[in-house]
């Protein structure tokens, strides 16, 4: 597709590296969001069971904590909206897997990654007994990461996660509902209620927060990590790392570690490899200040990276929690993509702002404010 992206993932456990490709002026879910990459993280310090079984909720075209559960031992399901599988079928095959199989015997066929439709609240019971009978009835987890954004959103969202943990007809004493785990990145505050209303039917545990670097660790109740708001994923990190694999095919010896550690002997240039700890914030303004030292000159911007080229000079009018508008005068990228904080300044008491929002004009990509990451996990209350 003409406009579609590409970044190689790597599944650090493995050392496996997946191709996968994005819409990073597309719709909503097209693109790479730091709550998949908060997730992983989680995944790599807390590994789920070997030979269990996971569906994901909202998987937009990525599916990148399915893919990483794929190679560590997982029979793991991405799932979206019919209109988002097209791509995320690409990315699935392209790791290996496929569409799921509802038929007798199709769990036993073989696989460890598979795709399948799941639309919120479009007859939950029937998408849940499709999704149970391709995977030979066993459900262990149900994984989401950046799910909890969109108010209207929550009441389908909680509508499908009380539809995968209700007990299957004719299950016994001892059967147990899958454990959700949910990445959850704080934009709106209004989208904190999901965490009330779901207290309802759920226990509910943070499982991760911020740890060096600010990336996940498992202590429950840890604070909130500080990650990257995901426009600055979408902008800033492929732009970082194009300037990476430019600088290794003009010497990558010389250059600083930040960037020599994408560049890859051989790597195609332009493809940007990410690790899941690339959705620490800090780690990221250091991404920015050592790219930017290498395009010192090239192009021209502002102090608060509104500059030409990359950047789609979204900035504020009002405050979107009280439900003023955003303005996104280049075009580049959808309203809502502005509206939760790209092009914003980090706080001025983060000790790289001034380097990396330097780097972010000679770069000509937003520089956003950190948001705030955790890892939460829910388990339903049996009746």
């Amino acid at each position: 597709m003409a406009d579609t992206t590409t970044f190689d993932f790597l599944h650090d456990p493995s050392g496996a590296t997946f191709r996968v490709q994005q819409r990073a002026a597309g719709a909503i879910g097209a693109k790479l969001y730091p709550g998949a990459l908060l997730l992983c993280a989680h995944l790599r310090a807390r590994p789920l069971p070997t030979g269990c079984t996971s569906v994901e909720l909202g998987a937009g075209v990525c599916g990148l904590p399915s893919l990483w559960l794929s190679r560590s031992g997982v029979r793991a399901v991405a799932t979206d909206a019919p209109a988002m599988l097209p791509l995320l079928a690409a990315n699935v095959a392209g790791a290996g897997g496929g569409a799921l199989v509802v038929a007798p015997g199709a769990a036993a066929s073989g696989g460890a990654l598979f795709f399948a439709p799941f639309e919120w609240g479009v007859d939950d019971a029937a998408a849940v007994a499709s999704l149970r009978a391709g995977l030979g009835g066993r459900l262990d987890y149900v994984v989401a990461a950046d799910v909890v954004y969109h108010d209207p959103l929550i009441a389908p969202l909680l509508g499908a996660l009380l539809a995968l943990t209700d007990a299957p007809r004719g299950a016994g004493a001892e059967w147990m509902p899958p454990v959700i785990l949910l990445a959850y990145v704080q934009r709106f505050k209004r989208a904190r209620r999901f965490f009330k209303l779901a207290a309802a039917n759920f226990d509910l545990t943070q499982v991760s927060g911020t740890g060096r670097g600010g990336v996940s660790t498992v202590d429950a109740g840890a604070p909130p990590a500080r990650v990257v708001d995901y426009d600055a994923l979408t902008w800033a990190l492929p732009k970082a790392l194009t300037v990476a694999q430019a600088a290794a095919a003009a010497g990558g010896a010389a250059a600083p570690p930040q960037l020599r550690r994408f560049a890859r002997p051989g790597g195609e240039h332009g493809v940007p490899l990410v690790r899941c700890d690339d959705v620490g914030y800090d780690a990221h303004c250091a991404l920015l200040e050592a790219a930017g030292g290498f395009c010192a000159g090239e192009g021209a911007g502002t102090e608060d990276g509104g500059g030409a080229g990359g950047c789609h000079g979204a900035h504020r009018v009002g405050d979107s929690d009280s439900g003023d508008e955003w303005e996104d005068p280049r075009g580049a990228a959808e309203a809502f993509s502005a509206s939760v904080g790209a092009g914003l300044e980090a706080p001025a008491s983060h000790p790289g702002r001034a380097a990396a929002q330097r780097a972010a004009a000679r770069l000509s990509v937003p520089f956003a404010e950190p948001c705030e990451g955790s890892v939460w996990e829910l388990r339903r209350r049996r009746r």
